[in-house]
């Protein structure tokens, strides 16, 4: 079924800007959350790799 206009202004109107706004203000801190979990992951495995290989690794 294609969307039409009427669709989609009804799905604005069930669809409040708040609700938008609170999954953002929820979703920004969890993505930066996992950004930071992956560069210390990132950091981790850098370590461990130069205790191997007994140098610089990038």
């Amino acid at each position: 079924m294609e969307p039409t206009v009427s669709t989609l202004q009804t799905m604005m109107a069930e669809f409040p800007a708040g609700v938008l706004l609170v999954s953002i203000v929820i979703g920004v801190p969890v993505l930066m959350y996992v950004r930071e979990l992956n560069r210390r992951r990132a950091e981790k495995e850098k370590g461990a790799a130069e205790k191997v290989y007994g140098e610089p690794f990038d």
